[in-house]
């Protein structure tokens, strides 16, 4: 009946490791960490914000830029339009820079969405001596919430309330890093703010360069599916982009990858397929004749398990033999008046131990004034009435007295160790 137990919960936990593992790599799955991507449809990827700006402005063009804004302006002659990038870091070279700033400099705006500013391209806006208080720009500052309201500044464009917004998990709201522009730096010589973050902070504002505009926005995630689903969402990218001009969009793609690892996709493009992050399992069900092989051995382990379950023997438990613990006890209580020199307390113990022995080798009992207990002790034992007799005188004496000493001790041990020496 235990074995049945056993082998119904092994296959009930073999199931349900099955199911999870089914819906783990066929099953539907979100993450709900930011990837700046337009492939996937997760809550924190720019699926919809791409969707959207492809067709935002009627008889102009959408270009997404895959391998350099540079070879796109070189391929694109007098390239005029709005230049649009949104991820994590921007990563651009000193001839990205070039390119970027004379894309600008003609008239055009870009706008960057992104958790840093980049460095090489706010030195080159901040060159000579337009900084408002600090020779060089030392970084964005942040708040750490799971909450944040953004809106935009210029009163046209002000969304009533804001657009609140709650930062979640795969079960509940996170901590996010939200970050703003520090206040010494929106100033006439600096950044222009154009929206607020939490009423009080600048999160989005620009730069002037030439004739056209560097608008800069700190939060990205603002512009990915899990807020743009919304009314509000949709409502504040059409603020963002009442920004910009009515013409083509450049929208990058190319600069969310540091260079180095571009320049390493490039030379590494032919080698062996690479699993990435989800695991050498994804690949081998990917693969039918593993997924066949695969499935077989998990079957096979099912059934052995349920076919071992039901033959094997139980396990016989070890018996253990019964000790006579209270003659443990009174060798130990004999040891304790010994060290104690408490010699009488020590011979009635070994009297005790004496009639233990008797009782249970020879089945008899001691009782004081019955004459016959030496004659049948000696008939079964095969020792000396006499010498048995001695014993019972020896423990009448001490029963008897007040004082042991210690040779009347020795002569006590002696005659009962003479018994259990020579009694058969």
């Amino acid at each position: 009946m235990k074995n049945n137990k056993a082998t119904i919960i092994i296959l009930l936990a073999l199931g349900l490791v099955g199911l999870y593992f089914v819906i783990q790599y066929y099953g539907k799955k979100q993450s709900w960490y930011e990837n700046y991507t337009e492939s996937k449809k997760d809550p924190y990827t720019l699926y919809l914000t791409a969707k959207i700006l492809k067709n935002y402005y009627p008889g102009h063009h959408f270009y997404p830029v895959k391998k350099s804004f540079v070879k796109t302006l070189k391929k694109k002659n007098n390239a005029s339009g709005n230049y649009l990038f949104f991820g994590d870091q921007f990563y651009i070279s000193e001839t990205g820079v070039d390119s970027l700033l004379s894309f600008i400099e003609k008239g055009n705006n870009a706008f960057i969405a992104t958790k840093r500013l980049p460095y090489s391209l706010i030195f080159r806006l901040f060159s000579g001596n337009k900084f408002c208080t600090e020779k060089d720009y030392t970084g964005e500052e942040a708040i750490f919430d799971e909450l944040a309201n953004v809106n935009l500044i210029h009163p046209n464009l002000q969304i009533p309330g804001g657009n609140p917004l709650k930062f979640m998990g795969r079960y509940k709201a996170r901590t996010h890093r939200w970050n703003f522009i520090p206040t010494r730096y929106i100033c006439d010589s600096g950044f222009h703010a154009a929206g607020t973050l939490n009423n009080k902070f600048v999160n989005f504002g620009y730069i002037p360069y030439g004739k056209g505009r560097v608008y800069f926005h700190t939060n990205p995630v603002v512009f990915t599916n899990y807020f743009m689903v919304r009314e509000k969402g949709k409502k504040y990218l059409d603020g963002i982009m009442a920004h910009l001009k009515d013409d083509n969009i450049y929208y990058e793609i190319a600069a969310r990858s540091p260079i180095i690892d571009r320049q390493q996709n490039r030379n590494n493009h032919r080698r062996a397929p690479s699993f990435g992050n989800q695991g050498p399992l994804t690949y081998i069900l990917s693969q039918r004749p593993l997924a066949i092989a695969w499935y077989l051995l998990m079957s096979i382990g099912v059934l052995f398990l349920a076919f071992r379950g039901k033959r094997k023997q139980r396990i016989i438990p070890i018996v253990e033999k019964n000790e006579n613990t209270s003659l443990i006890f009174i060798q130990n209580i004999s040891n304790l008046y010994f060290q104690q020199g408490n010699n009488k307390q020590l011979s009635l113990q070994k009297f005790i131990h004496f009639q233990d022995f008797v009782r249970s080798k020879y089945a008899l009992n001691f009782k004081k004034n019955t004459s016959d207990f030496a004659v049948r002790l000696s008939q079964k034992s095969g020792i000396a009435e006499s010498k048995i007799q001695e014993i019972l005188t020896i423990h009448d004496n001490i029963n008897n007295s007040t004082y042991l000493s210690d040779a009347t001790l020795t002569k006590f041990h002696m005659a009962i160790n003479h018994f259990y020496k020579n009694c058969k």
